[in-house]
């Protein structure tokens, strides 16, 4: 009983400086756009021209 009470008020918890950080950090992730990924044979690949050449 006294979990059903806490968990409608779990909104309006008072979070922590490393809570709301990491908050923003998941709203910026979401908006921001994505990166085209390369496959793993080609980026090492490339790290070993650059590191040899």
């Amino acid at each position: 009983m006294i979990e059903e009470i806490f968990e409608d008020s779990e909104e309006n918890a008072i979070k922590t400086e490393h809570q709301r950080a990491a908050e923003s950090l998941l709203n910026t992730l979401e908006k921001s756009s994505s990166i085209d990924t390369l496959p793993d044979e080609e980026l090492l690949k490339e790290h070993v021209k650059r590191k040899f050449a």
